[in-house]
């Protein structure tokens, strides 16, 4: 009987993370239906140690891989299931060499699914993703050079890669847009993908979002205050915060993000013909209209990051109180000397808010008043 193994590559930015939660919180019910959350090479809840592109450099690693992915044939072999599932989203970072590898050393059918996100929101969420995780201080601008340096945005060299894992040149691909998800669910629309048909009833979902972001708003400020920060404090700027609601949404504006899905619109059309049989990759090709302010100071995001960590989470504004007055300081001279005085004396009042008992805060805000006054 020939098998399958589907191998799901992402992409990053896609619900991998949610995805991998879902399968491992439902591998009993999957395996009963015919398919197996892969044992092999599995670590809490995904394939990473069956991708020749994690931990590249570690020799170990490496090592690791090569068994496990002998590990993950036999598994196939000896298993009852006929088909089974692997997860990573270090697989697109796979070379044609290690591709064929995989073809070669697993005797079953290989069929991968990915996840393809618009590359205007791939770019914005990636961004948020690599300041949150290791606190990156390069601009989106460089990042998104970077990227299209390296053929991240190009779907059609990622497909026609990784159809070269199967004979047929099968390549399972989803848009990554709500709007187009089967049942408007990324858990559905996945089962979906690879043809089972199972009862709402009979899933588990994820309680929490495993990955969740910051947003560009909070990102801004964090980079502000990083190097008045010690690396406790970096943490808790770099993370989400309970209580806190940042609305902003893009570090790009709308005109600049329009710029990038207009750039890549012929490679995803070629995509969507291939493989969904249809012109537009994605339904909606029109990016989302967003004024983007830069300034975190004169457009008060700042006060509201204050006064919601002040009546919602002290114990935050605790933590992170001695770069906060550092910057209201810094920040609060430098309008004084472009004369923007009513500038000046909202951020010395944010200082006093944070440490009324502050004795230098008193007094530049004193002499504020009277400076205003003299005016």
């Amino acid at each position: 009987m020939q098998k399958t193994l589907y191998v799901h590559i992402g992409t990053g930015k896609t619900g991998t993370t949610a995805l991998q939660d879902f399968f491992l919180l439902n591998c009993e019910k999957l395996q009963q239906l015919g398919v197996e959350y892969a044992k092999s090479g599995l670590v809490k809840n995904n394939h990473h140690l069956l991708c020749r592109n994690y931990l590249r450099k570690n020799v170990e690693v490496q090592a690791n891989i090569s068994s496990n992915l002998s590990q993950l044939n036999q598994e196939i072999i000896e298993s009852s299931s006929r088909s089974f599932l692997i997860s990573s989203e270090y697989f697109p970072g796979l070379s044609h060499i290690e591709i064929l590898e995989l073809k070669n050393e697993i005797k079953a059918e290989i069929i991968p699914i990915v996840y393809l996100r618009r590359q205007d929101e791939f770019l914005e969420s990636w961004y948020a993703q690599i300041v949150k995780a290791y606190q990156n201080r390069d601009s989106i601008y460089l990042l998104k050079e970077r990227l299209k340096k390296d053929g991240i945005f190009d779907y059609v060299t990622l497909t026609e890669e990784w159809s070269q894992v199967n004979d047929d040149k099968k390549v399972i691909v989803r848009a990554y847009e709500k709007e187009g998800f089967f049942k408007g669910n990324i858990f559905y629309d996945f089962i979906n993908a690879i043809g089972l048909e199972i009862n709402e009833e009979d899933l588990i979902f994820p309680s929490n979002d495993p990955n969740p972001s910051i947003r560009p708003n909070q990102i801004k400020l964090a980079l502000e205050l990083y190097d008045y920060c010690t690396p406790n404090q970096r943490k808790v700027l770099f993370s989400p915060i309970k209580n806190f609601r940042d609305s902003s949404t893009f570090f790009l504006s709308t005109s600049e993000r329009q710029e990038l899905i207009n750039e890549f619109s012929d490679v995803n059309q070629k995509v969507a013909i291939k493989y969904l049989e249809r012109n537009n990759l994605f339904i909606n090709n029109l990016a989302k209209k967003s004024d983007v302010n830069e300034n975190i100071i004169t457009d008060c995001f700042f006060d509201q990051f204050i006064y919601s960590l002040f009546f919602n989470n002290k114990e935050v504004l605790n933590a992170i109180e001695d770069p906060i007055i550092k910057f209201l300081k810094i920040e609060s001279q430098k309008y004084r000397l472009l004369d923007m005085h009513d500038v000046e004396m909202r951020l010395l009042q944010l200082a006093f808010l944070v440490r009324p008992n502050g004795k230098h805060i008193n007094e530049l805000l004193n002499n504020c008043v009277v400076k205003k006054f003299e005016l």
